[in-house]
Formats: structure tokens, C-alpha cells, sequence
């Protein structure tokens, strides 16, 4: 797809808030933290202190990072698709068309048995790149919108998403636990007011850098939907039929315990609107719709409305 310049110039704007929000979260993180330990601990004690949550937050993050293939592949029953499998082998047929698409290998193929319509990427140095597609959501999209969520999903792992989740979540765990610790370690302190005081602080400083992270999380999002737009023919158009088909056909009152905050992130939609007369009625409705910045502050994931008004612009 040849792109306008004021395509080039929005895209360009959306690199610039990825970096600009990251590079703010470690950089206000990082100062927050040296800050307090220091305000309470002194400095060699206070720089100790951050170094070893540090150390042992990093090794939580890259177990999980390691293992998470193996997690995620025992939370929900995966059946992974080979080009042979009689039933799904087409469905690796498509993934390598797009992933030729996308100019990368094509990643392993999984379908996911479960009747909540959704797709999710994942990955590790150790089980590679991994996409899974629930059996749900292929019975109601047809080819050409499972090729634009496809191109959703690889533009997650060709973005190296997975590894930006895992550093940016250490910002908010170092914040925390350093708080935790001032609260813990306050009756042995030769000051336990201001320990107990700037734990607090920074349990809520955690919240607001928690709120950064998710805002991150929200334009990768957006991200992948571009980039979905840009590498299959009608990408835009097709990705906003499979998000108001998985949208209208979903509901997330009745979710099990799989579905924490961190496996939405996973997710290609993490939204119920709710039914519609047909599918153009709520793709519409959404183009119209103002969002409120405060309806998606606690959300993983774009308002529906803003995501079919992005793909609007490179339809």
C-alpha cells in the first residue's frame, strides 16, 4: 500500500508516542526510585536496594518470558497446525501468505479451542514465535478478515511487542516493591514515619506508571492494526469486519480466571459492546462515536471506536 504523506506523518506521530512514552516511564521511573531509596536509606544503601529488586524483578520477568510458550499453551488447549493437518492445514497456509506478506518467517500455528472469539501472538527466545487463533473466532470470520488479523498478530511479534511488555513491566514492579519494602523494613528504621510515608507515595506512584504502561500497550496496539492495513490487500477493511464480528459476538461477563490483566494484553480485543442488527450497522455507529480518554484509562486495548476510526484513515 503506497501511503499518503499524512498517513506517513500519522504513522510517524505513532512512533514518536511509543518512544516518547517509554523513554518517560523509565526516566521518571528510574528518578522516582533513586529519589526515595536514597530519602530513606542513604545512598549506597538506597542504590543496593534498587539494584536487588531490580535483579530479582529482571529474573522473575525472563523465567516468565522463557517459559510463557509453555504457560499460555497449558492455560488453554492448543492444537498446533501443520500445512498437513486435515482439518487446519489451510490455516498455515494462510499465516505463511501474510507472514511472506510481513517479509518474515512464518511463526508456529495454533488453534486455540475456546468460545470466546479472539486471536493472540506470543513468544520466547526458547519456544520461538507462536500465534494461536481460537476455533470461535474462525468459525465466524472468513478468509480475507483472518488474513487481517493475522497481519494484526505478526505485526505484534514483528515489533518485538512480547519483549517491549517485559521491559516497560519492570518500571512499575521496581516502583512497587521498593515501596513494599520502605512499609516492611519502617519498624526497624531509625525513622519510621517517612518510611512508611514514602512507601505509600510510591505504591501509588506504581499505579500511575501501571496506567503508562497500559497506555503503551494501547498503541502497540494501534500499531499492529496499521501495520495489519499496510501488508494485506483491504486490510483496514477487512480488520474492522473482524473486530466488529468478534466485538458484537462477545461477552466477558462469564470470562474465567485466564483471562488477568496481562493475557488481555495478549489479546487481539479485549471489548463487548454489544449486538448489533448486522456488523455495518455497528462498524457505523463506531465511526461516529466519541471515545473519552477516561473509558479506555484502565482498558489494554484501544476503545473499538478509536481502532475502526485508526483504520479509517488507511482504508
Amino acid at each position: 500500500m503506497r501511503l499518503t504523506l499524512k498517513q506517513r506523518l500519522w504513522l510517524l506521530y505513532l512512533h514518536f508516542k511509543i518512544i516518547i512514552s517509554a523513554i518517560t516511564l523509565f526516566v521518571l521511573g528510574t528518578l522516582v526510585s533513586i529519589f526515595f531509596a536514597n530519602f530513606v536509606y542513604g545512598v549506597t544503601l538506597g542504590t543496593e536496594t534498587i539494584e536487588v529488586i531490580l535483579a530479582i524483578q529482571l529474573a522473575i520477568s525472563i523465567i516468565q518470558w522463557l517459559a510463557s510458550p509453555y504457560i499460555i499453551s497449558r492455560a488453554f488447549t492448543l492444537h498446533e497446525v501443520k500445512p498437513d493437518d486435515p482439518e487446519y492445514g489451510w490455516l498455515a497456509s494462510l499465516v505463511a501468505e501474510v507472514a511472506k506478506k510481513n517479509k518474515m518467517s512464518p511463526p508456529k500455528v495454533y488453534v486455540a479451542y475456546y468460545y470466546v472469539p479472539n486471536a493472540f501472538a506470543f513468544a520466547s527466545p526458547i519456544g520461538g514465535k507462536r500465534i494461536a487463533i481460537t476455533s470461535s473466532a474462525i468459525k465466524i470470520l472468513n478468509k480475507d478478515e483472518l488474513k487481517a488479523v493475522i497481519a494484526h498478530e505478526l505485526g505484534h511479534l514483528k515489533h518485538h511487542d512480547v519483549e517491549l511488555l517485559l521491559a516497560v513491566g519492570l518500571i512499575p514492579s521496581l516502583v512497587y516493591y521498593l515501596g513494599r519494602s520502605m512499609i516492611d523494613n519502617a519498624p526497624y528504621s531509625k525513622d519510621a514515619t517517612k518510611s512508611v510515608l514514602s512507601g505509600i507515595v510510591l505504591i501509588l506512584a506504581s499505579l500511575v506508571f501501571s496506567l503508562i504502561v497500559l497506555y503503551i500497550n494501547r498503541l502497540r496496539e494501534i500499531y499492529a492494526d496499521i501495520n495489519s492495513a499496510l501488508t494485506v490487500e483491504d486490510g483496514a477493511k477487512n480488520l474492522q469486519l473482524a473486530l466488529a464480528k468478534i466485538i458484537a459476538s462477545t461477552s466477558y461477563d462469564d470470562l474465567d480466571d485466564r483471562f488477568n490483566g496481562t493475557t488481555l494484553m495478549l489479546f487481539f480485543n479485549s471489548h463487548a459492546i454489544g449486538r448489533k442488527e448486522s456488523v455495518e450497522e455497528l462498524i457505523e455507529s463506531l465511526k461516529s462515536k466519541k471515545v473519552d480518554a477516561i473509558d479506555e484509562l484502565l482498558s489494554t486495548h484501544p476503545h473499538p471506536a478509536k481502532r475502526i476510526q485508526i483504520l479509517e484513515k488507511f482504508n
